[in-house]
């Protein structure tokens, strides 16, 4: 099995770590590829880590703001998870700050709503895959989803909904390849 990682910024190798735990925990032989562009994509599944978000847009959407868009539609429409947390969050949401952007998941997003760098935080958090599982989320200048027009909500916190899911798309507020919890990518690698 083979999954891409979008490595222009965040936490490329703590997701490739998780990855690789999660497969060992399920018996799955786990190749990750980091992906710098989308060109040549021949992955069985993709995660959009965080880092900057308009810096993640610029780099993606280089001269064509819909390529980028296109090809995540393009895979999402073969059934090819996609997880984004964070910043990769933002790039697959509709609504951005009360801007459209078309992406796929059908939300409207916040972001840095919890505040700047200083106020991030980890909270426990009750989180819906395949029934409730407590989950340590770990909160960095987080967005916040306002508003899930469509998709399933598997985790909220204090009201705010963190974590959203729609078919084969599956977007995180939070940081889960910054803990030792491997559940999130279980049920990740289980939608391939």
């Amino acid at each position: 099995m083979k999954v891409g990682i979008f490595a222009l910024q965040g936490d490329v190798s703590e997701h490739k770590k998780m990855l690789h735990n999660a497969g060992k925990e399920l018996g799955m032989a786990i190749k990750v590829v980091e992906l710098r562009d989308f060109e040549n994509f021949n992955c069985d599944a993709l995660i959009i880590p965080g880092g900057e978000s308009t810096a993640m847009r610029r780099l993606t959407h280089d001269k064509d703001s819909n390529k980028f868009l296109n090809f995540l539609k393009k895979i999402s429409g073969e059934g090819i998870p996609i997880m984004g947390t964070c910043a990769g969050l933002i790039l697959l949401a509709k609504n951005v700050d009360g801007k459209f952007y078309d992406g796929l998941l059908d939300i409207e997003v916040k972001r840095n709503d919890y505040g700047r760098q200083r106020e991030s935080f980890e909270e426990d958090i009750d989180l819906n895959l395949n029934g409730t599982t407590k989950f340590h989320a770990i909160f960095i200048r987080a967005p916040v989803i306002e508003k899930v027009n469509k998709g399933e909500i598997l985790a909220d916190f204090e009201g705010k909904v963190v974590a959203v899911k729609d078919e084969n798309v599956i977007g995180l507020t939070f940081h889960p390849e910054l803990t030792n919890n491997t559940k999130i990518y279980k049920y990740f690698l289980n939608l391939i």
